[in-house]
């Protein structure tokens, strides 16, 4: 920790180089893969200011590691850099010259269906929480599948869990890329209706991970393909995330929702208004990708308690993908790497878990050459930058936006839940749209008006 200052000046020095990398292959200074890129430097460098005492209390983190992580994490910074700046310089030209204007995402039979189905997506979610007991705190984050008891409503809230945001998302650009335009404004106030409805009960749930994730999606699809967001959406924006992070947190009030009384709820909201506890609550929004004290752990654990992985974890996270445990395809006693790390870690622990991390992954498969994976990632991050600026394929637009917000949230997660994620999320709604579109015989569509050259 000596060297604290040290690690913050390279991390700003990368970060810069970032930029101006921006700038040379893509020609903007903020492209889509920015969001990555920002959730790295906040669950790394940020993270060191965090430890050093800001208004934050840090998890349980390995001090004596402290140095190392940082080297290491500093390391696959640069690798990444490297990746997306040749393999930016390899494409940079070639794309210049493209016509980026979208076409249709869904034909308008496709579109009205569609919404409906987003819409039942909402119904069953709210009648999910209410059964499950949600809406009254009985049910901890990420309880469906932590045990053998796994039922039916739970499997099926699971899956509408998880697929209700990409929906929303993909009614969303539907509608923007319709050419009719009646039709394209109806099915707009379905998505927005929709949403609204995911929001209230991601809200009343006191989460947060739906919600930021479709604002990401939207933020995205919206800045990049339609009309460039200005400093007034911002403001609008800030005030709206930093309203979500606080009812995130009224669940440490230790009370259900239907015990709140408004006085309690009032007393807490005015607790948070002051420079210190609003600090805390960016800080939290920043950080919450972060899995870099799992990282500072798994450095004592690999090779010292357990031998390397040498690259099986991501093989087995691809086999994964035709075993799903929410289908009762895969075993409850399978050892995912969360399991794995709580064995190693805190042997015995009992109704609590933990979440993973990007980079300790790469260390515990790789070790000190992990910086090679991340010049792949770099290279990976271009393709879908790029794309969702560039492409003239709304499905491919899609997947880049969904794939690279995954890959964010990711950044505390492993491999086997980013690849489930993005499959699922992605290829289950295109081949809905797909099948829908051919039975009800749409034919190759035209670019979208308004497309951005």
């Amino acid at each position: 920790m000596d060297n604290i200052y040290l690690h913050l000046f390279v991390g700003a020095v990368i970060l810069l180089a970032f930029f101006f990398a921006f700038k040379i292959v893509e020609g903007t200074w903020a492209p889509p893969a920015l969001l990555f890129v920002a959730g790295f430097t906040s669950s790394s460098y940020l993270y060191a200011y965090i430890i050093l005492g800001l208004p934050i209390s840090p998890p349980n983190f390995a001090y004596e590691n402290f140095d190392e992580a940082l080297w290491l994490t500093s390391g696959c910074f640069v690798a990444m850099l490297a990746g997306y700046i040749l393999y930016g310089a390899l494409n940079s030209r070639r794309q210049a010259s493209l016509d980026t204007s979208l076409n249709e995402f869904m034909g308008p039979h496709t579109a009205r269906v569609f919404s409906g189905v987003a819409l039942a997506s909402c119904a069953s979610l709210v009648i999910y929480n209410l059964i499950s007991g949600s809406f009254s705190g009985i049910r901890g984050e990420g309880a469906y599948l932590s045990d053998s008891d796994v039922n039916v409503l739970d499997r099926a809230g699971f899956i509408v869990s998880h697929l209700i945001a990409p929906i929303n998302v993909a009614l969303f650009l539907g509608a923007k890329t319709l050419r009719n335009q009646l039709l394209a404004a109806k099915m707009l106030r379905y998505a927005w209706f929709s949403i609204a409805i995911m929001t209230a009960v991601t809200l009343l749930s006191f989460n947060r991970q739906l919600i930021v994730y479709t604002f990401l999606c939207l933020t995205l699809i919206f800045h990049y393909r339609i009309r460039r967001i200005g400093v007034r959406e911002i403001a609008i924006g800030l005030p709206l995330l930093i309203v979500v992070q606080i009812m995130r947190d009224m669940r440490t009030l230790d009370s259900t929702l239907t015990e709140l009384r408004s006085g309690q709820v009032a007393d807490y909201l005015v607790e948070q208004i002051g420079f210190e506890n609003l600090f805390g609550v960016l800080g939290s929004i920043l950080t919450g990708i972060a899995g870099w004290d799992v990282f500072s752990n798994v450095l004592n654990i690999v090779p010292f308690m357990d031998n390397y992985f040498y690259g099986s974890s991501y093989l087995n996270s691809i086999v994964g993908l035709f075993k799903p445990r929410v289908l009762g395809l895969s075993s409850y006693d399978e050892v995912t790497l969360s399991v794995w790390y709580m064995q190693m870690y805190a042997p015995g622990t009992i109704n609590h878990g933990y979440d993973f991390s990007m980079l300790a992954e790469a260390y515990i498969n790789f070790g000190y050459f992990m910086p090679i994976w991340f010049f792949f990632i770099g290279v990976f991050l271009y393709f879908l930058s790029s794309s969702i600026r560039l492409t003239q394929s709304p499905f491919l637009l899609f997947f880049s936006v969904i794939t690279l917000v995954v890959l964010t949230f990711g950044l505390r997660s492993d491999s086997n839940v980013v690849l489930k994620a993005v499959f699922f999320q992605t290829v289950t709604i295109i081949f809905m749209i797909k099948l829908m579109d051919s039975l009800s015989g749409s034919g190759a569509r035209m670019p979208a008006k308004y497309g951005k050259s």
